[in-house]
Formats: structure tokens, C-alpha cells, sequence
């Protein structure tokens, strides 16, 4: 029986939680966020760091890290902006939130900042200032860049396989030559040479023992994370070693083989009760060929199987998180995928089947607001297919939280930011790369995509009219 009053109940709840955390946020400046002090991504491949996904890393100092290997999270620039935020200056890095905020949208600097790794706040954090030696509560980590995918927005600073792509071909002939390494290396996006990357690891290895206490969240990416000696090592300490207040997570790409596969699962069975939490989170951003198509070097029936077997065979409750990026080409099948993930929900209720949706920012001839209007009718028909399966009483389902992140998704494509000439320009670029892409890798855009063939010819119209 449908539960219309506990649907509403959640959705205030909801609302009154990220209310209540911009309030919060709010007293300390109206650009404050807390990810800036206490959150963190290292990739100790390149050398560099981010406060969230959605900023550009930056380099760490080495020399620094090695004499306070907290200068991994706590940098110079990190600093710098940090003042920013404390005088309620609005930093340039972080314009994925503001965009949302001007759009009326709920941000994720409001989003994050009310995840239980952020609250409580106000003793650790402003009492700090700007930070120097703060400790995070999240930590994320990437220790290699090998990878056996090539998945379409990625980048030779995240996967082997794309260097070697690269390297053999070039630079894609889009207006910004995507992926360029002689750009990357200009951005000091490149991967390191293994005696640097071994000194920033060892770095890593001596903040270990003290971060790791403080921590609430520790998560290993990479590239894929299985491919690298340094996660067995990472899941070994914590068996050896228990974190009973930790929650531990790795990303993975799930196209291990069979051997990897059985490490894998003993590796996490042993760690009940070492951790107070396992997650593992997998990218898919649509299914069956155009799934393949996205994230180039996938299997879906591998991907299928290898979940299956995960969500059977874990002896504990864990955490099965879906991280679908929302792209141009993943928007069509969002519904197909959404209904995989209810499916799982029902089928394994014993682990916390979940999934996040964020959308694509760069590179930006792959985002959804290069799209035409008609498009958000995939993202009503993938709404409509939550609401018609929310959680009830009765009924496992999905969120008000998980349909209100998927309707915010509509807006980009009604109302793109992006300024007439540029989507054009934007447009132009997506022919040019998914023509060369096809060259390439042997594929076949417009059999995987026949809902595309309008827009192709969009696409096509603005390369002309340049």
C-alpha cells in the first residue's frame, strides 16, 4: 500500500536537514563549505590534490609532505581559499556549487556539509582558521593510475589504457584537443615517474598511522583501485589493524576476473567487524551497449555477474553504491538503469544498495546542457519511474533525496548555461569527437544510440554553420 504521509514526512525531513546545514554554513559566510577543510582527494600518481570532485587538483609540495606529510591535505592554495571562504568571497573553483545556488538549486557545498563526516562542525573547524594542520574526516586516495577502462570523459592522468591510446593517436580534434598530454602536462595532471610517485606514497605511509585515528571516511580510487599493490596493503592494515569507528570504501570498475574477484570477496568478509562500515562503489552510467560504449573496456555480462556474486557472497552488510555520472549519452538510459538498482534493492535487502547522480562537468562537450530541450523528456520518464517506486511501508524503493537529485538534472538541459555560440562550438566538438572515437575504438555511435540520430544532425547543422 502506498505511504503518500511517509513520503511527505521524508521529504521535510529532507528539506529541513540541507536548510538547517545552510544555516550552519551561512554564520560562518554565505561561501563557506566545509569540504575545503575536512574533506580530500590525494592522487599520489601526479602528485596532486582536491578538496571535492568538483575543483581542479592541484600540486602538492613534496618537499613539504615529506617533512609534515599533512601538507598532503593542508596546502598553500587550500589555504588561500580557505581564507576566501572565511571574508564570504565566492572562490573561482568552486562555480559547479555556485552555478547551482544563482539556478536556485540546491548546491552540493549544501549537500556535502550535511553529511555525517562534516557535523559536528564549529569546535575542530573554526577554531582552525585557514587550517594549516587540520586533520580531515574524509580522505580519499588514489595510489596508481592503472586502469584497463577507457572510459569516454576520462583522461590519461586516470587510466593507463587512455595513455597508451593517446600516445598512439594523439589528442581528440575537438576544440580544446581533449586529453592532450603536452596539456596535461601543462596542468601537471601527468602522471608522475615511479621513484617521484614512491616518494609522495611514503609520504602517505608516514600520515597514516596518525590520520587514520581521526578519520570517519576513507575511500581508495584511481584509476581502478584493484590493479594497485597499495589497496591490498590498505585492506590488509585494517584487518590487522581494526577501525572500529571507520567507514571504509573503494571504487572499482567490477570487470576483475575470476581470481581478483575471490581475493576481493575474502578481503571484505574479513573485515566485519574491523571497520564500522564497507562500501563499494562502481561507476555505470547506463546499460547493455551503450553502458559499453561509455565506459570503453566494459563487459556489462562480466559487470552483471561480478556484482551478483559481491551482493551474494559478502557474509556482512555492506555498501553497493552506484555512481552514475550523468552525461550527454547516459541520459537515454537512466530509467533502464534506475529500474536494475530497485531490482537489487528488493533482491539483496541485506546490503545497502545505493546510487548517486551527479552530473558531468567536464569536459564540457559531453555535458548534458549541450543537449536539446526535448532530452529532458528521459529525465521526467527516469523521474516518473521513482515516484512511481518510492519507499513506502511496503515497499522498497527509492528516496525523496534520490528523486529530488535526479529532477535537478532537467534544468541543465531546459536552461543550459552555456551561452547560444558556445554550445555551438560545444556541438560542434561532440561530432568531431565521438566521429574520431568510433575510428579509433572500432565502435558504432549511431547503432548504440539511435535516439540520437536528431541530434546528430544538430550537432552537425552547428559544425556547418562555423
Amino acid at each position: 500500500m502506498d505511504d503518500p504521509y511517509g513520503a511527505l514526512v521524508e521529504q521535510d525531513l529532507v528539506t529541513t536537514a540541507l536548510q538547517n546545514s545552510k544555516s550552519s554554513l551561512d554564520q560562518v559566510s554565505p561561501s563557506f563549505c566545509l569540504a575545503k577543510w575536512l574533506q580530500v582527494t590525494l592522487h599520489l600518481h601526479n602528485g596532486n590534490t582536491q578538496s571535492c570532485h568538483h575543483v581542479k587538483a592541484h600540486r602538492i609540495d613534496l618537499a613539504e609532505s615529506e617533512i609534515h606529510p599533512d601538507a598532503l591535505h593542508n596546502t598553500q592554495a587550500k589555504m588561500e581559499t580557505r581564507a576566501k571562504m572565511l571574508n564570504g568571497e565566492r572562490p573561482k573553483e568552486c562555480s559547479y556549487c555556485w552555478k547551482a545556488e544563482d539556478q536556485g538549486r540546491v548546491s552540493d557545498r549544501v549537500i556535502k556539509s550535511s553529511e555525517d563526516w562534516a557535523e559536528p562542525f564549529s569546535k575542530n573547524v573554526i577554531a582552525s582558521g585557514v587550517g594549516k594542520h587540520i586533520s580531515p574526516t574524509y580522505l580519499e586516495v588514489a595510489f596508481d593510475s592503472v586502469c584497463n577502462f577507457r572510459c569516454m570523459y576520462c583522461s590519461p592522468s586516470f587510466s593507463t589504457s587512455w595513455m597508451e591510446e593517446i600516445k598512439q593517436y594523439g589528442s581528440y580534434p575537438t576544440s580544446v584537443k581533449f586529453n592532450s598530454l603536452p596539456i596535461l602536462k601543462l596542468n601537471r595532471a601527468y602522471p608522475l615517474e615511479a621513484n617521484e610517485r614512491e616518494r609522495y606514497i611514503q609520504s602517505f605511509w608516514k600520515w597514516w598511522p596518525d590520520v587514520v585515528n581521526k578519520l570517519e571516511h576513507f575511500r581508495i580510487t584511481g584509476g581502478e583501485p584493484f590493479l594497485a599493490a597499495e589497496t591490498f596493503r590498505t585492506l590488509e592494515y585494517l584487518i590487522e589493524n581494526p577501525q572500529p569507528r571507520l567507514k571504509m570504501a573503494v571504487n572499482t570498475n567490477m570487470g576483475m576476473g575470476p581470481n581478483k574477484l575471490e581475493r576481493v570477496i575474502g578481503l571484505i568478509n574479513n573485515l566485519e567487524g574491523r571497520v564500522q562500515e564497507f562500501s563499494l562503489f562502481t561507476s555505470l552510467d547506463s546499460t547493455g551497449a551503450q553502458a559499453e560504449y561509455i565506459r570503453f573496456g566494459l563487459d556489462y555480462g562480466r559487470f552483471c555477474k561480478n556484482t551478483e556474486e559481491i551482493l551474494t557472497r559478502v557474509k556482512w552488510p555492506i555498501v553497493f553504491a552506484y555512481m552514475i555520472t550523468v552525461n550527454a549519452l547516459s541520459v537515454a538510459g537512466l530509467k533502464d538503469l534506475l529500474a536494475l538498482i530497485v531490482d537489487q534493492r528488493r533482491r539483496y535487502p541485506q546490503h545497502n544498495v545505493t546510487f548517486d547522480t551527479p552530473f558531468l562537468n567536464h569536459p564540457e562537450h559531453m555535458s548534458v546542457e549541450i543537449l536539446t530541450p526535448d532530452f529532458a523528456k528521459y529525465i521526467e520518464a527516469a523521474r516518473d519511474f521513482m515516484v512511481a517506486n518510492k519507499t513506502t511501508a511496503s515497499q522498497i524503493g527509492f528516496s525523496e533525496t534520490e528523486i529530488v537529485k535526479v529532477d535537478r538534472i532537467r534544468s541543465l538541459i531546459e536552461k543550459p548555461s552555456h551561452k547560444w555560440l558556445n554550445r555551438v562550438r560545444l556541438r560542434r566538438d561532440f561530432v568531431k569527437m565521438f566521429t574520431e572515437y568510433d575510428r579509433r575504438r572500432k565502435t558504432d555511435f549511431h547503432a548504440t544510440f539511435p535516439e540520437y540520430q536528431k541530434f546528430w544532425r544538430v550537432c552537425q547543422l552547428s559544425s556547418m554553420g562555423l
